[in-house]
């Protein structure tokens, strides 16, 4: 017997004593087994959490950027003078709004319009005020779990106004802010705000100022 061959016999023997052959052969018992599930259910579980957050986050910055975008269009639109398709009056000076009505029922709190204010009287009218989706108007519907859960006004009394309603308008050679609703409003707004939520309960509002200064928190 040469010597590499007993030097492996040795080893093996060593094993042998080591692990005797039914702990070899047995496999996971049913406490080991319970163990490893309910790691792998806790870590899943910690996955599932973390994701449904940042879904959230996430929908709730493209629904602030998409009402705040389109606030801007409005100021936009108004300042240079942009003609709507619809007819409208001599001397008409181009006039653009966002309409929010969360207890509508053609509106809700899933949707906000983009309008021309034709009148112009500084208010959402009806559906014939709509721009078409070419002219990059008309109802923007939210088409995740997000909502528009809540408007209010912000008066530099330091009094808070909750309301249903609200238009905000800008018109040419201006570019503040003309905030009107349903509700009767004091003229000392300081600035007007608009809350979207997430069935997780969080929340970001869009604080809009008479100014036309528009800041998302």
């Amino acid at each position: 017997m040469t010597r590499q061959t007993r030097n492996l016999k040795s080893v093996i023997l060593a094993c042998r004593k080591v692990f005797p052959a039914k702990n070899r052969q047995a496999g996971m018992t049913y406490v080991e087994l319970i163990v490893v599930l309910s790691i792998f259910a806790v870590m899943s579980g910690v996955t599932l959490f973390n994701y449904t957050a940042f879904e959230d986050k996430v929908n709730l910055q493209v629904l602030t950027s998409d009402i705040a975008l389109e606030i801007v269009q409005a100021q936009k639109d108004s300042v240079y003078g942009r003609i709507p398709v619809q007819s409208v009056s001599l001397g008409w000076k181009p006039s653009y709004g966002v309409h929010f009505d969360i207890v509508d029922s053609d509106i809700g709190n899933k949707a906000f319009i983009y309008f021309a204010d034709i009148n112009p009287n500084q208010s959402y009218d009806d559906s014939s005020c709509n721009l078409p989706p070419t002219q990059g108007g008309g109802e923007f519907n939210i088409t995740n779990d997000t909502n528009i859960s809540k408007i209010e006004v912000f008066y530099s009394d330091g009094t808070t106004h909750v309301i249903s309603d609200l238009t905000i308008s800008f018109s040419r050679l201006d570019s503040g802010a003309t905030m009107t609703s349903s509700s009767p409003l004091a003229a000392s707004i300081l600035y007007a705000s608009v809350t979207v939520s997430s069935p997780s309960g969080s929340s970001v509002g869009i604080k809009i100022y008479p100014s036309g200064r528009i800041d998302i928190n």
